[in-house]
């Protein structure tokens, strides 16, 4: 399996451009940072070395939206 370095930009690029979005989200929903900051660096790192760490970090923070919303509603 060859790597082209250019893919391997692009994918890190795309990878960059949805974790963005999911903070740009996040901060919508009036989240802390300090809620989600580590979590968000010790995957940031994982996630552009391996596809799998974008899916996990995706996972993670749907899950953290349902027990933020699960309770009240963050549109106050």
């Amino acid at each position: 399996m060859k790597c082209n370095i250019s893919e391997k930009f692009n994918f890190d690029v795309f990878i960059f451009s949805i974790i963005i979005m999911l903070e740009v989200f996040l901060d919508c929903l009036k989240w802390q940072r300090s809620k989600y900051q580590t979590l968000h660096t010790l995957v940031f790192s994982f996630s552009f070395s391996n596809k799998l760490g974008m899916i996990h970090f995706l996972i993670v923070s749907f899950q953290f939206e349902h027990i933020s919303t699960s309770g009240s509603s963050s549109f106050d």
